[in-house]
């Protein structure tokens, strides 16, 4: 993994797809002109507002529930107004979430997919069939291996000291 790219999503984007951040398995990054700056796999992180809530309805599943016991956790103002939780995002949660969550929960994923089919193809594997089968497991069997990755590498790394660090001004 050698790309990292901070993205200013467009309001569309945002209303239908909003992400903290995101893998994508092959990306070709381009100037305006069409200049490759960067190709293959890339981390996408994207830019947020602070102080400014997000809103997510009460009736959650078993997985937005957690997450937001996530968003809880990483310090996001969480509050119940009726039939909506009330998400306000501050710097400091944001950066919580970004950083030391989001990130390592995406490199999971990549560290999945190498297991799964890089290597394997590596060895002598058919790689379609690698990323097909990849790919047919449920997306709840890959997000849960990607949070255990994530919480795992955050502790390793709280244990180190090595975060949470600083920030720049």
């Amino acid at each position: 993994m050698q790309t990292f790219v901070f993205r200013q999503p467009t309001r569309k984007q945002l209303t239908m797809s909003p992400a903290w951040g995101r893998l994508q398995y092959y990306a070709e990054i381009t100037t305006v002109k069409g200049h490759r700056l960067a190709e293959g796999p890339a981390i996408f992180l994207d830019a947020l507002q602070v102080n400014r809530s997000l809103v997510w309805g009460t009736s959650l599943d078993p997985e937005h529930s957690q997450e937001l016991d996530r968003l809880r956790a990483d310090g996001h103002d969480v509050q119940r107004a009726g039939r909506k939780f009330n998400i306000t995002v501050s710097a400091s949660s944001a950066r919580n979430t970004q950083l030391y969550r989001t990130l390592l929960h995406e490199i999971g994923h990549w560290f999945d997919w190498l297991s799964k089919v890089e290597e394997p193809a590596a060895n002598g594997g058919d790689w379609e069939r690698l990323e097909r089968d990849y790919f047919a497991r449920p997306k709840a069997e890959r997000e849960a291996f990607a949070h255990r990755y994530a919480d795992a590498q955050r502790a390793a790394l709280e244990a180190k000291e090595a975060i949470p660090f600083d920030r720049m001004e």
